[in-house]
């Protein structure tokens, strides 16, 4: 599945008042006050499957950005982070096919209009510049964010201390468990990594 997921509502007017929630912690705002039960205007989400029918769409489910989560949580048996994602809705009812589709098609071609074909050899560029050293040299000039790590990207971190990955032994296993990151580039690193071993070990 794949799931593209807008962080803000665009500015778009929301007729449906923003229903109530649960509060992820227990923290609250005390300026501006804000205990956090509230969620905001609604914000599009596509789910793209095989196993979706094909121009369905979910109109009559509340879910939040938390439901990512909570559904990643329940795939693979992990435990929640907050309160939050721990009562939030999950993806799976969408699942309404017993078998894949077969209509999608198996290649897209590139578009080739000149403004889409510049920002692709572009990017080819940006990629072939982006080496070791190049990366080295940004760090140094602080061109890359040496920021904290937020509470969020933390929690990522935490997230993939309970992924078990297949054939992982028992020092590889300690070690991954100990590693910590207090760095924004650090965490991107260790998620990234992590992230990468399991998928490759389920599809």
């Amino acid at each position: 599945m794949l799931v593209i997921l807008s962080d803000e509502h665009g500015g778009i007017y929301d007729h449906v008042a923003p229903p109530e929630t649960i509060n992820p912690d227990g923290k609250v705002s005390v300026q501006p006050a804000c205990d956090f039960t509230r969620l905001g205007v609604r914000v599009p989400v596509v789910l793209v499957s095989p196993y979706i029918p094909r121009g369905w769409i979910e109109n009559s489910q509340d879910y939040d950005h938390t439901s990512l989560l909570r559904t990643v949580e329940k795939r693979f048996n992990l435990p929640a982070l907050t309160l939050r994602d721990a009562q939030a809705n999950t993806f799976e009812r969408v699942f309404d096919l017993d078998a894949p589709r077969e209509d999608a098609p198996l290649s897209l071609r590139r578009p080739d209009d000149p403004v889409t074909l510049a920002a692709y050899l572009d990017s080819k560029k940006r990629l072939a510049d982006f080496e070791t050293a190049a990366v080295k040299a940004a760090l140094d000039a602080g061109q890359f964010a040496r920021s904290a790590a937020s509470e969020f990207q933390i929690s990522l971190v935490r997230l993939t201390k309970h992924l078990a990955l297949a054939g992982e032994n028992a020092v590889s296993e300690v070690l991954r468990l100990s590693r910590w990151a207090d760095m924004e580039h650090d965490v991107a690193e260790q998620v990234r990594k992590v992230s990468t071993k399991l998928f490759g070990h389920l599809f």
